[in-house]
C-alpha cells in the first residue's frame, strides 16, 4: 500500500495530473474518477476508497507512467520507471486484487464506525455479519480466488508479465515460502488466505470481543427487556473495579 501512496503523491502536480487525466479518455474505464487518493493512515474510509480507485484506474495510472518515463526530466522519468517496476509484478497484482476485495466488504462497517452518532449495537451486528461473509470466503477459499487470478491472469497478459511461480528457498523460512506446484495455489497460499484471516483476525480484536460488554449495558436501559447472562458478563468485565461488591449485591440493585 505505500507504493500505491507513493504513485498518488507523484501524480498531485499539474503537469503529471495533466498526462493522468489525457490517459482516461484513451483508457475503457467506467470509472467517473480522475485522479488517485492518497491513503490516510487513521481514517479506514479513506483508505478503503484509496486502494478501490487505484484499481479501478489501474489502467490509466499505468499508461501515464509509461509516457512519463520517456520524460527529459529526469526525476519524473526515473520516478516513473521506478512506479512501474513496482506494479508490475504478480506480487503487486495480487495484492491490489486481494486488498480490494476484503476492503469492498469492510467498507460499510468502516463508514458506519466514521460517523458521528453510531450506535455501537448496530455496528457490532454489522461487524459480525461482515466476520460470517469473511468466514464464508475462508471456508471457500479455492473458488473465491479463482476469480481473482483469472483477474490477474488477464491483466498480466496485458502487461506482458510472465504468470510463473516465484523462487523460494527449500528451507522455508519465510511466510510467503509455502510450498505450491502451481501459481494460482502459491497465490492463494501465500497471499490471499493469510489476509483474509488477518482481517477476521482484526475485526475480532477490535471490535467483536467487546460485543458481550455492549450487551451487558443494554440490560441496564429502561426500554430493554433484563437478562441476567448478559448483566453477568459486564460485571464480570468490570469486576476488578467493584471490590468486594458480588454479583448478587449488582443483581439485587
Amino acid at each position: 500500500m505505500g507504493t500505491i501512496n507513493k504513485i498518488a503523491v507523484f501524480f498531485n502536480t499539474p503537469k503529471r495530473l495533466n498526462v493522468f487525466k489525457s490517459h482516461i479518455d484513451k483508457v475503457s474505464t467506467e470509472s467517473k474518477k480522475e485522479k488517485l487518493k492518497k491513503l490516510c493512515s487513521t481514517r479506514w474510509v479513506e483508505r478503503h476508497d484509496a486502494i478501490l480507485t487505484f484499481l479501478e484506474l489501474h489502467e490509466v495510472t499505468i499508461a501515464a507512467l509509461s509516457e512519463i518515463q520517456l520524460w527529459r526530466d529526469k526525476d519524473s522519468s526515473s520516478d516513473a520507471f521506478s512506479f512501474l517496476k513496482s506494479i508490475q509484478t504478480l506480487e503487486f497484482q495480487f495484492s491490489l486484487r486481494i486488498i480490494s476485495k476484503i476492503f469492498a466488504i469492510t467498507l460499510p462497517l468502516s463508514k458506519q464506525l466514521q460517523t458521528t452518532n453510531f450506535d455501537l449495537g448496530q455496528a457490532l451486528d454489522l461487524a459480525e455479519s461482515v466476520q460470517n461473509r469473511l468466514l464464508s470466503i475462508r471456508d471457500n477459499a479455492e473458488g473465491e480466488f479463482n476469480q481473482i487470478f483469472k483477474d490477474v491472469k488477464t491483466s498480466c497478459k496485458e502487461m506482458d508479465i510472465e504468470m510463473a511461480l516465484p523462487r523460494t528457498n527449500s528451507r522455508q523460512t519465510q511466510r510467503n515460502n509455502v510450498p505450491a506446484e502451481v501459481p494460482e495455489e502459491y497465490f492463494r497460499r501465500a497471499y490471499f488466505i493469510p489476509f483474509v484471516d488477518s482481517s477476521i483476525s482484526h475485526l475480532k480484536e477490535r471490535l467483536l470481543k467487546h460485543k458481550n460488554i455492549v450487551q451487558g449495558f443494554q440490560v441496564l436501559l429502561p426500554n430493554k427487556h433484563f437478562n441476567e447472562d448478559g448483566l453477568e458478563k459486564l460485571y464480570d468485565f468490570y469486576e476488578h473495579f467493584l471490590g468486594a461488591c458480588s454479583f448478587e449485591t449488582v443483581l439485587g440493585e
